[in-house]
Formats: C-alpha cells, structure tokens, sequence
C-alpha cells in the first residue's frame, strides 16, 4: 500500500516507472491495472526455486537471508538497462532488500534514496525473544544481527526514509549514519470517503484486521485467543471475535467456534471496521505504523492495544488510544469500550478529522516531494 500510494499521488506530475519482481505469471495480471494508472511496468521473474538457491549460497555469508531470497542477477541488469536509456531523476529503493541493486546503477546524477520503512533489526530482535522454538530463535537471532550490521547500507544512498520518529532514533542509536527522513503511512481514499454514522455497530463485535501470516499479527492473535478473550467471555458471554484478513493459517482456521470467526480475506474492509464495536491490536514485537489502528481511528472505532503500538503514532493521537500490556487490563479496557457505547459514539466525532489530517496521503507524498527536490537541487550543485 506505501508502494501504491506513492505511485498513484505521484503519477498525475510525473512519470513513474515501476520495477519489480514477480513470483508467479498470475500476477501479470496486476500490471494492466497499475499501467491504467499511467505507471510504466517492467518485471522481472523470480521463481522460487532460485530463491531457494540464493538462499543456500548465502547461508554462511553475513547478508541477510531476506535478502538473498529476493535477489535476481536479472533485476539489476533490468535497472542498468532502465536508467541508461531513460531520462531519471530519482530512483526509490523498497526496503533494505532492494538496496543491494544500488551499485547497478552508473549515473552519478541520479538521487537514490532508500526507504527502509522500519527499524526492521527491532522488530527482528522482538521477534526472536518472544519465539520457544529454539531453533527458529536461533534463525530469527541470526537474521536480526546480520540485519542490524547491514542497515548502515542506508549511508551509500543520498537520502533515507523511515515511517516513524521512533525507527529514526533506533537506527540512529544503532550508529545507522544515513540523512533519515520520516514518510509516514496514510489512509488510503476508500476510508477517507466514508460516510460513518454514529450507530449500527455491533456492540459485542471485536475486530482484528491485518496481514494475518505476518509474524506480528499472527502472534498476537494467538495471544488475544489464549490470554485475553477467555477474561472477555467470562464477563460478556455473547461477545465475538472475528479475525479479517487474507490467507489465515490452517490453525487459525482450525480454533473458529461460535465466538471466533475467522473470514479470510474481505472485498470491503471498511465496513468491517464499522460493523465493530472495538479494534484490538495486542501486539507485543514490532516497528512503524500500524495500519489498522490508524484505519480504525479514521473511521471512529475504539482501539485497544499495547504500548508498543501506541508509540508508534503521533504524540497528538495516542491520547484516543486504550493500552494495556498485560492480558487482565488489556481485557478489562475491552469490556468497558463494549459496555459503555457512548465512547463508540464519541469517537466517531472526535478523533475522525485528527486522524485523516495527520495521514491523508496527498499531504504525506507532498512532504515526500519536498525532501526529494531539496536533495535533487543539493546533487546537481555539486
């Protein structure tokens, strides 16, 4: 979404290439709709299986294994082949993933900058301790260290770009030496657009929303299942949990009863958060922006969740957030956004305008466009 967002407010000024791997040719079929756009697609294919093999020629380098996964000889040679023959004035790399095709690129002239999206060596770190499988936390311990020592990587490119204040700091504590910016995440326009009432909702209804195989979400689902929920249902007996996203795993799917509904994945996201009376977001290892809690609170539904997410947001807006890190109280904060509708109702008045000012996306990319043009003019001073 950061990806698209970006592409779809930057198109109608500029001319957008898009260069990227695909894993399988069913995929093709997204690149007519993002050339609808007026974005000029070129791709590179990737199976697996040589995934697989980078993987294993890689596995007792310091790269990092994600990384190797996603690297193509041909992608590079695609982005040679691009920015000889095209007129270019920035180049965004997507992740520390993509920073290692950097060196393909022989204009000197042109601004590349970087967009790590997260201290991801944090969330990798928070991972690994939370992990009791001893050999996944050696694997997952052994991916952060060798993340934490390649983030410098962000130094080699003339600009950097992080989602929140707070990965800014752990990056720079980590002696990260990068020019580091912020470039938020927004609500995308299909939340912006809704009408919302300050009724209808179901008042026994609690909403998880997300890329349900992330390791942070699924974790903690897995938790609020086990730890939180059964306080829930002791107090409200009729109260429901439904998880909402694609591609649930086959355990999730397996523990669905009468109060956990599990959907898959859904054509209408938003109406999911308006038929809710709470959001929980207990997730408890992490970095950036929650998208679904900003979400949530463009719509005007409660957000319960832990710290760690709350320190994400914007000082202004965590004010309209209930945190709790330990089950019994994040439970007890639950029940009382369901037992008391009024808060639904206010908050539907309140926090709504703060929230689609602090993330609408035209404001987020125009300050994105700012940093780029004062680094463009800086590189042509030279």
């Amino acid at each position: 979404m950061r990806v698209f967002n970006l592409m779809v407010n930057l198109s109608s000024n500029n001319q957008i290439y898009l260069l990227t791997l695909i894993r399988d040719k069913k995929e093709l079929m997204y690149v007519k709709y993002i050339e609808s756009l007026g974005v000029k697609v070129e791709y590179v294919y990737l199976p697996i299986f040589c995934s697989v093999k980078n993987l294993l020629k890689n596995i007792f380098s310091k790269k990092p294994f994600q990384v190797a996964w996603f690297y193509s000889k041909k992608f590079g040679q695609k982005l040679q082949e691009i920015t000889k023959n095209q007129d270019i004035d920035v180049i965004y790399y997507y992740t520390i993933r993509a920073a290692v095709y950097k060196d393909s690129v022989k204009n000197k002239k042109i601004l590349q900058v970087i967009d790590l999206v997260d201290a991801i060596s944090f969330y990798l770190s928070g991972f690994s301790s939370n992990l009791k499988n001893p050999i996944m936390k050696f694997l997952v311990g052994l991916e952060a260290k060798r993340v934490k020592s390649y983030e410098n990587i962000a130094s080699e490119f003339d600009l950097a770009f992080v989602t929140t204040e707070r990965d800014k700091i752990i990056l720079e504590r980590s002696s990260v030496k990068a020019k580091i910016e912020i470039l938020s995440m927004g609500v995308s326009e299909n939340f912006l657009n809704v009408f919302v009432k300050d009724s209808g909702f179901d008042k026994n209804r609690i909403l998880f929303t997300g890329n349900i195989p992330y390791w942070p979400n699924y974790y903690a689902i897995l938790y609020f299942i086990r730890e939180i929920f059964p306080i829930i249902l002791n107090k409200i007996p009729s109260a429901k949990f439904y998880i909402v996203g694609q591609n649930p795993p086959r355990r999730l799917r397996k523990i669905k009863s009468d109060n956990i509904v599990v959907t898959g994945f859904v054509e209408d996201l938003a109406s999911e958060y308006l038929k809710s009376a709470v959001l929980v977001a207990p997730i408890k290892f992490g970095s950036g922006i929650s998208n679904k809690v900003i979400e949530a609170l463009s719509l005007g539904v409660p957000v319960v969740c832990t710290s760690l997410i709350a320190d994400g947001l914007p000082s202004e807006l965590r004010k309209y957030l209930f945190v709790a890190d330990n089950p019994k109280e994040f439970a007890e904060l639950v029940i009382k956004v369901i037992e008391e509708p009024s808060i639904r109702i206010n908050f539907v008045h309140e926090v709504r305008k703060r929230v689609i000012k602090a993330f609408d996306w035209k404001n987020i990319v125009n300050n994105f466009v700012k940093n780029i043009e004062t680094e463009i003019t800086k590189k042509r001073n030279l």
